[in-house]
């Protein structure tokens, strides 16, 4: 088997040695799984022969990009690991689009881009790739105004299950953004690019209570010239070095916020950003990610003052990531809100630490997707349902 690997794709790219393989055991949800064997990849052709490979000898892949994900979505079950962090390439690009390879980071593209700019950045840009955000779908620190991924996909090649390569676009798109990897391997994506802001400005918000907090975001829903909206609580707030009250950090295109220098705008926005890593210090290593109606947020940010859990999002879209210590608290999180029927993901992914949460109909949805892509349950086995 390894001595096929290392035909395919180089000695070098081959690992079986027991460091590799803890090290693509787990991704940053800290699940652990279990490593067959690591192969780094560097062109189209051998994801095919190693897929066809996998179809032969009944083999189960796991994609990976940069390890960010906070569900276990690419937590191997006795799987080959297939690294894309060497498929980093820009393909084509113009003014208005750019192809890519999936291993390469947001941070990367953009750098490389210049003047022009791809627009859903998270927080985590450095080691974020493109091909892990179209599988989860995520959400950028400015999908205020940009929305997610889904929104910026123009077309996808993916290899299948089958060992078939597919071109898709239009509604197909719908059926591998956010599928966490489950029905394809991505090759190439031809993404939707924006002018760079030029100019911009930040305002942040101080809120006592929640009253104000909820009224304070139905005012600024209306502003036009809002890029991204960010909330802390106070706990989270009070964790990650702030002072011990809820926040509302308001990005806005242009100078209407007090907060116009770049270097300390970055410096705000990389803290937010790195919320999560923050947290993790004290042992909040538990993220969720429910989206809510806004008129369902106040009671929800009560139970978690009520329950000392730090939270932070994109609270004007609905999102909220509250952060727990221990499992037994999202399951009582879920009991809490699911009379408000809330997404049980906005951008995270299901993996494995949400499985027991999503909807029968979407399962039958996600394994229908599974019998037209994979029938033979190769790519990331396991995994949302």
């Amino acid at each position: 088997m390894t001595d096929f690997f290392e035909e395919v794709v180089g000695k070098e790219n081959v690992s079986e040695e027991i460091g590799d393989k803890e090290v693509y055991s787990t991704d940053a949800s800290c699940i652990q799984g279990k490593t067959r064997q690591v192969v780094w990849v560097e062109e189209a052709k051998q994801v095919h022969q190693i897929v066809l490979y996998a179809k032969r000898t009944k083999m189960n892949i796991v994609p990976r990009g940069g390890g960010t994900g906070l569900v276990g979505g690419c937590v191997p079950n006795e799987s080959l690991v297939m690294d894309f962090s060497k498929m980093n390439k820009i393909i084509e690009r113009d003014k208005e689009y750019v192809v890519v390879e999936p291993g390469i980071t947001t941070d990367e593209l953009n750098k490389k881009l210049g003047s022009i700019k791809f627009p859903i950045v998270p927080g985590n840009s450095k080691i974020s790739t493109i091909g892990g955000m179209i599988a989860k779908n995520s959400l950028g620190l400015q999908s205020y105004r940009y929305g997610r991924m889904r929104d910026w996909v123009v077309g996808v090649k993916i290899l299948d299950g089958t060992g078939k390569t597919k071109n898709l676009k239009g509604s197909e798109l719908d059926e591998i953004c956010g599928s966490e990897g489950c029905f394809g391997i991505i090759l190439e994506a031809r993404l939707k690019l924006i002018n760079k802001i030029e100019k911009r400005s930040l305002e942040v918000f101080k809120l006592e209570d929640i009253e104000s907090l909820i009224d304070r975001i139905y005012g600024l829903r209306t502003d036009k010239e809002i890029i991204g909206m960010h909330f802390m609580n106070s706990i989270a707030a009070k964790l990650s070095g702030f002072s011990d009250i809820n926040y509302i950090i308001v990005e806005y295109e242009g100078y209407k916020g007090s907060i116009k220098d770049e270097a300390r705008i970055n410096k705000i926005l990389d803290l937010v950003g790195n919320l999560n890593v923050s947290l993790a210090s004290y042992d909040y290593r538990i993220v969720q990610d429910p989206k809510l109606d806004l008129e369902n947020i106040a009671e929800f940010l009560y139970w978690l003052k009520n329950n000392n859990i730090p939270c932070y999002g994109q609270i004007g879209l609905g999102v909220l990531h509250p952060c727990f210590k221990h499992l037994d608290q999202i399951k009582e999180m879920f009991l809490f809100i699911d009379k408000y029927n809330p997404e049980v993901t906005s951008g995270h992914g299901i993996g494995l630490l949400k499985k027991d949460y999503v909807k029968e109909i979407d399962k039958v949805k996600f394994n229908k997707m599974k019998e037209k892509y994979d029938p033979d349950k190769l790519l990331n086995r396991g995994k949302v349902a």
